[in-house]
């Protein structure tokens, strides 16, 4: 909160800086599922396995969240629809954010929107914009730049 000047400089008051407007419900690029999912247990019991998978012997596969829940992440996620809407909501997938808005900036820049097929399912492209399925474990399409989030 920052101290302002409400209404025709007469009163003094609190707003909310552009920060902490991320933290509100109802703006557009609010960041309350992002920190609901980090302090949902499902998240939260990878870090309790840090140590555990530090010390093991297991193959490059292995990650502490397959530790703490048996599976890796997206076989976990794929049996559990509401982590999986978690995850989906905060990687704002197969929306494609920040693609249109590098493409926006961009105008001659072609992007391309990569995720699994049953995300992008209806996603409808635009002059520079397009949607792309697949499981980048398996593939990842040519590109000249790839941002991955």
């Amino acid at each position: 909160m920052t101290l302002s000047d409400l209404v025709n400089d007469k009163e003094d008051g609190y707003l909310l800086t552009p920060s902490s407007c991320l933290l509100l419900n109802e703006e557009p690029l609010s960041q309350v599922p992002f920190l609901q999912t980090k302090l949902d247990q499902n998240f939260m019991d990878p870090w309790n396995s840090l140590s555990k998978w530090i010390r093991s012997d297991n193959d490059d596969s292995s990650t502490p969240f397959a530790i703490a829940h048996g599976k890796p992440f997206f076989e976990y996620d794929e049996r559990q629809p509401n982590i999986n809407r978690q995850f989906n909501e905060i990687m704002a997938s197969g929306i494609g954010i920040v693609a249109k808005v590098i493409a926006d900036a961009f105008l001659e820049m072609n992007c391309i929107v990569f995720d699994l097929p049953h995300v992008i399912e209806g996603s409808e492209g635009s002059k520079n914009i397009s949607y792309v399925g697949g499981d980048m474990f398996k593939f990842i399409p040519y590109a000249d730049a790839i941002l991955l989030k």
